[in-house]
C-alpha cells in the first residue's frame, strides 16, 4: 500500500461524502476514515458506523479505544466490511477523548497499548499501524518515546505514523493542540534512524522442508518473499520483508550480512542443535537452544567468550532477539567476540566442518 500520500482521519471531515470526492481527485490516495470508537462498533449500528462506497478504496479505518477484547471486535468488523488498513489512534489530545481512555492519553501505558495491537493482529490479515505523536505534556523526552515505539514495535506493528508535535492533555482544545505545541521534525528523523526496516530470514535445514514452513508463515498470515522468487542480490532491497531461503549454498551470504543470527534445532533435544560456527565467523552473534548434543564444544566455547547467548525456550529467545535487535553496542561486542572465538579455536572449527561433511 502507497502511503507517500494519503489524508489524513479528521472528525466531521473526512467521512463518507468528502471521502467519496477526494476520490474523484485521486485514484490512489490513501484515505482513513473519521475515528469511530471500538464501543460504539461494539453496541451501535456497524452498517451505519462502518459501510462505505467500494469506490473509495484504498481506505483505513481508525479506531480508537483501550480494550483489547473490543478493539479486536472492530477490527474484525472493519477486515469484514472491506477496509484496506486499521489504524489505532493514540494522538488524539482531547478532554473527551481522554476521559474514555484513548488517544494520546495512552501514551502514558505501552503495555497496555501493546496488549491492544496483539490483540488486533491476532483477529485480521491487514496491517494494523498506529498514528500517535512525539509525547504529552511534560514528558518529550526522546527515551520515552523511544521506549514506547520499541514496545509497540515488539507486537508485530511495522507503520508508525507521528505527528511532529506532543499532546497538551486537558489544558488545550485539539484545535490549539495542531498549533501550540511546536513541531520537531527532528524528533521524527531520529526515530526513523533508530528504527530502520528489518529483513528477517528463515533458511531451513533441509530443503524439502521448505513447503512446511511455507504453511506455518502464511497461518499467522506474515509477508513473506521466496529467495527463488529474487533476482541475485536483490534481497538487501526488501525492508521489512521476510526471506524464506529456498535455494542451496546461498547461507552464508547472509550470515555475513546478518544483525544476528537463531540457529535452531536446540530447543528439542532429539535434534541436538545445528552448527553455530557458521555465523561466529562473519563476527555474528549467535543464539542457540540448551540442546546442544552436536556441538556440546562449540557451545561451550561461545558462551564462555561471549560470542554466543543459549537460550531456556521461545520467551528467552523472543526476549534476546528484541534486546539485541534495539541495542546496537551490545550486539556489536557479541559478535566480536564471536568471531574471535573462531580465530582462537581453529580446532573446534575444523573438527565442525568434518563432522558437517560426514553427516552430508
Amino acid at each position: 500500500m502507497n502511503r507517500k500520500v494519503s489524508v489524513a482521519p479528521m472528525m466531521d471531515c473526512t467521512d463518507r461524502h468528502e471521502r467519496f470526492f477526494l476520490r474523484l481527485i485521486s485514484k490512489n490516495t490513501l484515505l482513513y476514515s473519521e475515528m469511530v470508537v471500538s464501543e460504539a462498533i461494539h453496541r451501535g449500528d456497524k452498517k451505519k458506523l462502518l459501510e462505505f462506497n467500494i469506490n473509495e478504496k484504498p481506505i483505513a479505518l481508525q479506531i480508537g479505544g483501550s480494550s483489547p477484547t473490543l478493539l479486536a471486535e472492530a477490527t474484525k468488523a472493519g477486515e469484514d466490511f472491506g477496509y484496506d488498513e486499521i489504524n489505532l489512534n493514540l494522538g488524539c489530545p482531547s478532554k473527551k477523548v481522554e476521559k474514555n481512555k484513548f488517544g494520546a492519553c495512552l501514551m502514558k501505558e505501552p503495555n497496555l497499548v501493546a496488549d491492544c495491537l496483539s490483540k488486533m493482529q491476532s483477529v485480521t490479515k491487514l496491517p494494523v499501524t498506529i498514528k500517535t505523536r512525539i509525547g504529552y505534556d511534560d514528558t518529550e523526552d526522546y527515551e520515552n518515546l523511544h521506549h514506547f515505539i520499541s514496545t509497540l514495535k515488539s507486537t508485530g506493528v511495522k507503520t508508525f505514523i507521528i505527528h511532529a508535535r506532543k499532546a497538551i492533555l486537558g489544558k488545550f482544545t485539539p484545535k490549539q493542540n495542531l498549533n501550540i505545541p511546536p513541531l520537531k521534525y527532528d524528533v521524527v528523523y531520529r526515530l526513523k534512524k533508530d528504527f530502520p526496516n528489518i529483513i528477517g530470514v528463515i533458511a531451513p535445514r533441509h530443503m524439502q522442508r521448505c513447503r512446511e514452513v511455507e504453511d506455518l508463515i502464511r497461518e499467522f498470515s506474515v509477508e513473506y518473499t521466496l529467495l527463488s522468487n529474487m533476482s541475485e542480490g536483490d534481497w538487501t532491497n526488501h525492508p521489512g520483508s521476510l526471506i524464506l531461503v529456498d535455494k542451496m549454498g546461498i547461507l552464508n551470504s547472509f550470515y555475513a550480512n546478518a544483525k544476528l543470527a537463531y540457529v535452531g534445532g536446540g530447543f528439542n533435544p532429539r535434534f541436538g542443535g545445528q552448527n553455530i560456527l557458521e555465523p561466529a565467523v562473519f563476527g555474528t552473534p549467535v543464539l542457540f537452544g540448551k540442546h546442544m548434543n552436536n556441538f556440546e564444544e562449540e557451545a561451550r566455547l561461545l558462551i564462555e567468550s561471549g560470542g554466543g547467548i543459549q537460550l531456556q525456550n521461545e520467551e528467552e529467545l523472543y526476549q534476546a532477539l528484541k534486546k539485541l535487535l534495539l541495542n546496537s553496542e551490545e550486539r556489536q561486542e557479541i559478535g566480536r567476540s564471536a568471531a574471535e572465538t573462531v580465530r582462537n579455536h581453529r580446532g573446534a572449527v575444523l573438527r565442525t566442518i568434518k563432522s558437517i561433511e560426514e553427516n552430508r
